[in-house]
């Protein structure tokens, strides 16, 4: 049993992944994390129907945004 999790260990080790938290970025504030929420959403309605006006109108909202 304990070769079989020696094996399994050295073949797929465990990977730490460090969660990137809001207080690591100051300068992301409440309306900002509002807005790409927006513009997130903005681009998935793009993706169900896709038309120019609606892709021109996130064009300009992530420009702004930006």
């Amino acid at each position: 049993m304990h070769d079989i999790e020696k094996l399994f260990n050295e073949t797929c080790p465990v990977i730490k992944i460090k969660i990137k938290l809001k207080k690591d970025k100051p300068w992301l504030s409440h309306s900002l994390i509002r807005c790409i929420k927006k513009k997130n959403k903005l681009f998935k309605r793009i993706l169900l129907n896709k038309s120019t006006e609606r892709a021109n109108y996130y064009k300009r909202y992530k420009n702004i945004l930006t």
